[in-house]
């Protein structure tokens, strides 16, 4: 969140976060003495900060370069080349993991499509259709490739080089990620069953020879109950 702060004759822009139960703020100048100049340009600076583009947290945060940067005439991209690597540029500030992630996908669109020197508005939903659903891939990795093609061809839409959603209406045609995994929560019939299951358990160790009544494990209907009703089973 960004904040309009006044020191003095000069106008400065404060941002301030909460993450993980710390808070981190700092302020910078935004170098002009003009309430409504000043008000455009935290505008446009949350902007860019909801875009992705910029980062006030990190190192050399500038945020009049980053507002002159902004207003510049609009960059065109003639290929899709160019827009790519016009993508990756602008996220520099991603971890490389996430950007490996983005070229992955990106760089396979391009090469098995053959678009390098298509001017990005000639391409149409096909080109990503024979990405996403290409024969022979799993369901993770059909929907790998959507979500990265669909951060960047947004990003593409909100940029103005291109001017048409091509990727969001593949989504429901995707195929489900079938879950691997079993419901969380036991029903109450269950927990009835795992408590006679105990008992029984309980009673034919009684009859051993080598049975041992402080090796008997009575905490467990106690912590047993405790997560079923604290809904942690």
């Amino acid at each position: 969140m960004a904040y309009l702060k006044k020191r003095g004759r000069v106008y400065y822009i404060r941002y301030h976060i909460s993450e993980n139960g710390e808070t981190k703020s700092l302020m910078k100048s935004l170098r002009t003495r003009h309430k409504d100049v000043a008000q455009k340009m935290v505008r446009d600076l949350e902007k860019l900060e909801d875009l992705g583009e910029i980062d006030p947290f990190s190192d050399g945060f500038d945020p009049v370069a980053s507002y002159k940067e902004l207003h510049k005439p609009k960059q065109q991209c003639s290929t899709t080349r160019e827009a790519a690597d016009l993508f990756y540029k602008k996220k520099e500030y991603l971890s490389p993991k996430t950007i490996d992630a983005y070229k992955r996908a990106i760089e396979h669109f391009i090469e098995f499509n053959n678009l390098a020197e298509t001017n990005p508005k000639l391409i149409k939903t096909d080109h990503f259709e024979n990405i996403i659903f290409k024969p022979g891939i799993k369901s993770p990795t059909r929907h790998y490739y959507f979500r990265q093609l669909r951060t960047w061809w947004n990003w593409l839409l909100k940029k103005e080089i291109v001017q048409k959603d091509l990727v969001t209406p593949i989504k429901e045609d995707l195929p489900r990620i079938r879950e691997n995994t079993r419901p969380k929560m036991i029903s109450e019939e269950e927990l009835k069953t795992l408590f006679k299951t105990f008992d029984s358990e309980l009673g034919r160790k009684i009859t051993l020879p080598k049975f041992d009544p402080e090796r008997v494990q009575k905490w467990f209907k106690p912590i047993v109950v405790l997560y079923f009703y604290g809904r942690l089973l």
